[in-house]
């Protein structure tokens, strides 16, 4: 098995707009309360899906440039998950703060590809980019309390909860209500 980490750009994501979609629609049902956006509301076909990712990569890259203007901004960087040459997922580091040194990660794997310690290596691959490319000292992940898969995988990778808030917002861009925890890791060389 040959996982690959590439950055979600023009380059790397036009030709996998299509597999994004099949991946999204094939997981719909078990990403959705996470991530907003596969929502059948807001990705419903492949255009849609394709016209979102264009939308979300300039967002970021809007976001990236702003933070370059005037550091004190927050910033987000997404990368794309291959397995074996064939898109797999996505994860990213988002509210990148260069003044506390953190950012928030995020990531989703094929229900195909669970269990196979594809999200691990995904994770270890967003901490050694983080510290050395983005000099962060730490990296936290909001992680709803009934997924315990997530959960889990914090646990595995070292994370500690550091907070659990009930009844509160998923995410910035989720407005789904839910329990969350916050599971931080101080990054070392």
């Amino acid at each position: 098995m040959k996982i690959e980490i590439k950055n979600f750009n023009l380059k790397n994501a036009l030709p996998i707009m299509g597999q994004a979609f099949d991946v999204i629609k094939i997981n719909r049902q078990r990403l959705e309360p996470w991530f907003w956006w596969t929502s059948a509301k807001v990705t419903p076909n492949k255009t849609k899906t394709i016209i979102f990712m264009l939308l979300y990569l300039l967002d970021t890259k809007r976001k990236e440039i702003a933070h370059k203007l005037d550091s004190k901004k927050e910033y987000d960087e997404q990368f794309l998950i291959f397995v074996d040459g064939k898109f797999s997922g996505m994860m990213g580091l988002d509210n990148i703060n260069i003044t506390k040194r953190d950012a928030e990660l995020w990531y989703f794997v094929s229900s195909e590809n669970e269990g196979r310690g594809i999200a691990s290596e995904s994770i270890q691959y967003l901490e050694n980019y983080s510290l050395n490319e983005n000099k962060l000292n730490s990296l936290y992940a909001k992680v709803n309390t009934e997924n315990t898969r997530s959960r889990n995988l914090m646990e595995r990778n070292n994370y500690v909860c550091t907070d659990i808030k009930y009844k509160t917002r998923t995410s910035k861009r989720n407005p789904k209500i839910a329990d969350i925890m916050t599971w931080e890791k101080v990054l070392t060389k």
